[in-house]
């Protein structure tokens, strides 16, 4: 399955970029438009958007407000500020020397945040300290550049760095459901700064990306961080990649775990160790696709329907309606402009 339609961004995150470009003054028609986005639409709490609206939505704004930081912060960050750390990152020999290389970096082009690499028994931990946190209402930016600086390194060393736990200040926000796709591990709350901790022995993990890689992974920026299967847990990504190979609906939890040479039971343990489930699973990649599919116009709700395995359009009507709020047809006309 392409990636283009395996993801989706739920509307709390377009909302809080929204409401970030407000604070800051910005026109909304144009950024709206450019993501195809309407009031409607991010009115309903349930409705999910494609990756690809978010990252236009992201690039407008940070365009319009030249600050990356999005207002988050006590300073702006310039846009292609963190395109100038990258330039430096690159040429590190290793993963350490680049998380190095970050702290050092923002501590030299802005004092709104502080970032400080911790190595103890094993472990090392990014902290993150906003210098006033009450600013970033929504926890965009704690949520965002977490995110960014987990998987941007791991793009550079050409592989996932497996998360063992996530630290977040304050109490569990109401959106915490969505940290599972963005934080595989374990999240704990109401510590007094923002940190994710890894296994030491990731550090050594050698550079492997080249500077024409780079231009050609910043032409695609931010689609690409938002979009990285590989951050996925390793049952759940097989299970997500045999149901995208395969017609998912006609695929059974017996057939997947002979493909990863496991017993049934053994694979439905796995799943539930990892927080989830073969239906749900399921369910949320028909979901993703119903949404990349309905984003397209040419696409008739009948063909959707066949395609995602439903006996009739009433019954993909039924699901698309139990996962959004909203009717497929009601969910276009809100989604396209």
């Amino acid at each position: 399955m392409s990636l283009h339609y395996s993801h989706s961004v739920s509307v709390h995150f377009a909302n809080a970029v929204l409401d970030a470009a407000r604070q800051l003054g910005l026109n909304l028609e144009p950024i709206l438009q450019s993501a195809r986005l309407n009031q409607p639409l991010l009115d309903n709490p349930q409705s999910r958007i494609t990756s690809q609206q978010f990252s236009q939505l992201m690039r407008s704004v940070w365009e319009q407000s030249d600050d990356e930081f999005l207002g988050l912060t006590t300073q702006p960050s310039k846009y292609g500020v963190f395109r100038l750390f990258a330039d430096g990152a690159i040429q590190e020999q290793n993963l350490h020397r680049v998380y190095k290389h970050l702290c050092r970096f923002y501590s030299l082009v802005n004092q709104s945040i502080s970032l400080s690499l911790y190595i103890s028994k094993g472990q090392v931990e990014l902290r993150m300290r906003q210098v006033q946190p009450e600013i970033d209402r929504k926890l965009l930016f704690r949520d965002f550049f977490l995110l960014l600086w987990h998987r941007f390194p791991g793009w550079l060393i050409g592989k996932s760095i497996p998360l063992q736990h996530v630290k977040m200040r304050g109490t569990e926000p109401a959106h915490a459901a969505e940290y599972r796709f963005m934080f595989p591990c374990p999240i704990t709350y109401g510590h007094d700064y923002d940190a994710f901790v890894f296994s030491e022995e990731e550090l050594a993990c050698p550079v492997t990306q080249r500077a024409e890689n780079l231009r050609e992974h910043f032409k695609q920026a931010p689609l690409n961080w938002f979009t990285r299967q590989e951050f996925t847990p390793v049952y759940t990504r097989r299970v997500m990649d045999y149901l995208a190979e395969y017609r998912e609906h006609e695929a059974s939890m017996q057939d997947i775990a002979d493909s990863v040479n496991v017993s049934e039971r053994t694979l439905r343990r796995k799943l539930t160790e990892e927080g989830t489930s073969f239906q749900e699973i399921k369910d949320k990649l028909r979901k993703n696709m119903a949404i990349y599919y309905l984003s397209q116009p040419d696409i008739p709700i009948s063909t959707i329907t066949n395609k995602l395995g439903f006996s009739e359009p009433a019954a993909f009507t039924r699901a698309f309606k139990q996962w959004t709020g909203q009717t497929p047809t009601l969910y276009r006309e809100n989604t396209l402009i």
